[in-house]
């Protein structure tokens, strides 16, 4: 599930919402999309599995996944490798560190993609140097890996 992008509301705003719905005011459920968003049972339970430790990591999970939606947006179309992993939210989802890993890991559970680029750089370690594995083949290896 993916949270709503809602203007004018902060990932902060909406996790506080979604953690204590009861916090609305009437203003604010007088604004249906709001209202939905944080009194759904989905979007609740998004919230507790997400944010287990704190606030911080929701809000980095929620930067993680603009970045990568953004990233694949706007590099849908490329054929270029080098204009691919020079994408500025490329950069940024690599620039995360190993804050990133976990949610490149799940992301790449549900689809292989070139998004495992990402994380050789991040650890500067390949999981082969076996130029014709496939990118299926490789996502499958980091998962593997990483899942241990």
């Amino acid at each position: 599930m993916q949270l709503k992008t809602l203007s004018g509301l902060t990932p902060i705003t909406i996790v506080s919402v979604a953690i204590a719905p009861a916090l609305l005011s009437p203003e604010t459920k007088q604004n249906s999309a709001v209202a939905n968003l944080v009194e759904n049972h989905d979007t609740q339970q998004y919230v507790q599995e997400t944010d287990k430790s704190n606030t911080i990591d929701f809000t980095q999970k929620l930067y993680f996944q603009s970045l990568l939606k953004r990233w694949r947006r706007e590099t849908m179309f490329l054929s270029s490798t080098y204009q691919i992993v020079k994408h500025p939210c490329f950069r940024s989802i690599i620039d995360m560190g190993e804050q990133a890993i976990p949610y490149i890991i799940e992301d790449l559970k549900a689809a292989p993609s070139t998004l495992v680029w990402a994380l050789n750089e991040i650890t500067g370690e390949r999981v082969s140097h076996n130029p014709n594995m496939t990118i299926k083949d490789v996502c499958k290896r980091w998962v593997r890996i990483m899942s241990k």
